[in-house]
């Protein structure tokens, strides 16, 4: 008989970040569909739950389309789109005995390109003495050439409109480059859909040794700056700001094919995650939280969350030699660790793992470091490159060119996808 009055849930409000290509969404949705069909299984428990089900979260964002991604994985082997804006789903399971909590579990899609728009804490002059002092690469002549373009534009007093756009279609094909520090964000999204534009975006850096000679230019786009980071950038702030978890995931294989570049900008926006959690993660937010989820007899959902757990992890870990697969957490460790350390999070455990949320490949029982895959609906058999046991000073992204291939997912949708670890995270974020 079900209790007439309400139960206290178990919550937690969980917040993947990570630019593109690093598979937050699938790993979001591979989460959702195992949770949905069979919690017990996916959690390692046996609470014998009376129903488990997704819902839409209960604030204005949109649904993370989880059966859309599924379905086109499995019937036309395609991977999610690029994320622009913030989606989510609610996860509840009812638990059969009245004393007992039910659970839920709140998912948010964050757009990981926002990240470089955390450069500069919200400071217009810090942000553009940011960008020029991390987005030229030597390694990445157009960045030089696109910079310096810049400066002398900026120096000469070129109009500010012109600026903008030059500036502009430098971060766009960036983007198109695989380059990650691309600010503001929405400019990324030019390349998935050309005609995009958002209000107060055409500003550009202007950096303290050149706001003498372009006072009038630099207070302009100063200007449009905080009016962008007010409308776009604060909300996402807050959305961290009230996380139980965040889940960074981070694709080595995508990085090394990307080069050097790429990894320094990982580690920029990453720093940036870092002191943004410093800033906001105070002692009065701690505060609200536990005074809000203790002392109410409210559900927890109803509260801002605290944040206990930072998880770094390796994603596709399937599309590299099972031998390999043991060095992606180191290596994902060595980026990320001297950052959350160095950033003083006080009480908020940092974990690294690594994991397929969906299988691509299995491996090739006769011919070692091969592996077993489709593409474009093709079976084939590949050899990936093999991993270095520490990140190269330098190296040749040729040489680490890993395949793309089709998702593999049950086309009756009665079986969650196959994946590699994904319980392990979600375990971990559960016991902090």
């Amino acid at each position: 008989m079900r209790s007439p009055f309400p139960k206290v849930s178990r919550y937690r409000r969980i917040v993947t970040v990570g630019p593109r290509h690093s598979g937050k969404s699938v790993l979001l949705s591979s989460i959702l569909d195992h949770l949905r069909k069979n919690p017990d299984r996916f959690l390692g428990t046996n609470e014998g739950w009376t129903s488990h089900s997704v819902h839409p979260y209960p604030a204005d964002l949109p649904e993370i389309p989880l059966d859309r991604i599924l379905r086109e994985a499995s019937e036309e082997a395609l991977w999610p789109e690029i994320t622009v804006k913030p989606a989510a789903l609610r996860f509840r399971a009812a638990h059969p005995k009245p004393w007992k909590r039910d659970l839920t579990l709140d998912f948010i899609d964050f757009p990981g390109e926002n990240i470089a728009d955390f450069l500069g804490a919200g400071d217009y002059e810090s942000w553009s003495n940011a960008i020029f002092n991390l987005y030229p690469d030597h390694l990445d002549p157009d960045s030089v050439k696109g910079i310096t373009n810049l400066r002398e534009m900026i120096g000469k007093n070129s109009p500010a409109q012109e600026i903008a756009d030059h500036y502009a279609q430098m971060m766009i094909e960036a983007t198109r480059r695989g380059r990650y520090l691309t600010s503001p964000a929405t400019l990324c999204t030019r390349v998935f859909e050309p005609d995009h534009r958002v209000a107060n975006e055409d500003f550009a850096p202007v950096p303290t040794s050149l706001q003498t000679t372009t006072s009038e230019t630099g207070s302009y786009f100063g200007e449009k700056f905080r009016q962008y980071h007010e409308q776009r950038i604060r909300p996402l702030e807050r959305l961290l700001a009230e996380a139980d978890a965040l889940v960074i995931p981070i694709d080595v294989g995508w990085i090394l094919s990307g080069g050097p570049p790429l990894l320094r900008d990982q580690h920029a926006l990453l720093s940036a995650i870092g002191s943004l959690l410093a800033r906001i993660d105070t002692i009065w937010s701690r505060m609200a939280s536990f005074l809000g989820r203790s002392f109410t007899p409210l559900d927890d959902a109803f509260f801002p969350g605290r944040l206990r757990s930072v998880v770094l992890c390796a994603t596709k870990i399937d599309l590299f030699r099972p031998e390999d697969r043991s060095l992606l957490e180191d290596l994902v460790r060595r980026i990320a660790e001297p950052i959350f350390r160095g950033a003083g999070l006080h009480g908020i455990k940092v974990l690294f793992t690594a994991c397929s949320a969906i299988r691509s490949t299995t491996d090739h029982e006769s011919k070692p470091g091969y592996l077993r895959g489709f593409r474009s609906g093709q079976p084939v058999e590949i050899a990936p490159p093999k991993l270095p046991d520490e990140w190269p000073d330098r190296w040749d992204p040729k040489d680490y060119q890993f395949p793309r291939l089709d998702p593999r997912v049950s086309r009756h949708g009665l079986y969650p996808p196959a994946h590699i670890h994904l319980d392990r995270l979600v375990r971990s974020i559960l016991e902090s």
